[in-house]
């Protein structure tokens, strides 16, 4: 149940009462000179948060965008290819031979050389070397894909 108005305010009144007069005339000073305080302080003049908790204008946004616009269009003048953040189109990295230096190993050439490890079942090649299940070898197999990383399909075709 809540407490009527009237009761809250009997309370308060009899809690006041309870205190010495010097020390509520010090409280309330403390109180009115925070409030002058407060006061003295200009609004015009923001501080830092008040900063950063600011949005941009509308024209300064504009302004950015533009400046970033700007420099994405001079960093693709000497790559027409470039796209965003991209460094090479999907066709130069499917390409055989692109990525880290390394030359990027097809399925089909992999079969190959597990055919001539094991020719009568070449998927058992692949998982003796690689560690991957027989299921996965031999639906790799049938598809004509890597069942692995091309990083150690290339490191298996140097067997």
């Amino acid at each position: 149940m809540r407490p009527t108005t009237s009761v809250v305010a009997s309370t308060v009144r009899a809690l006041i009462t309870s205190v010495p007069e010097a020390s509520l005339r010090e409280l309330f000073i403390e109180w009115a000179l925070a409030a002058l305080r407060c006061l003295a302080v200009s609004p015009a003049e923001p501080t830092s948060t008040d900063r950063a908790r600011r949005h941009w204008s509308r024209a300064r946004r504009d302004a950015h965008n533009a400046q970033q616009r700007e420099r994405r269009q001079a960093a693709r003048a000497g790559n027409p290819n470039r796209r965003g953040r991209k460094g090479r189109t999907n066709e130069e990295k499917n390409t055989p031979g692109s990525g880290n230096g390394r030359s990027a190993v097809s399925g089909e050439a992999l079969w190959k050389h597990a055919a001539k490890l094991e020719p009568s079942a070449p998927w058992r090649a692949i998982v003796r070397e690689l560690g991957v299940t027989e299921a996965q070898a031999q639906a790799a197999q049938r598809d004509g894909i890597l069942p692995c990383t091309p990083r150690a399909a290339a490191r298996f075709m140097t067997l």
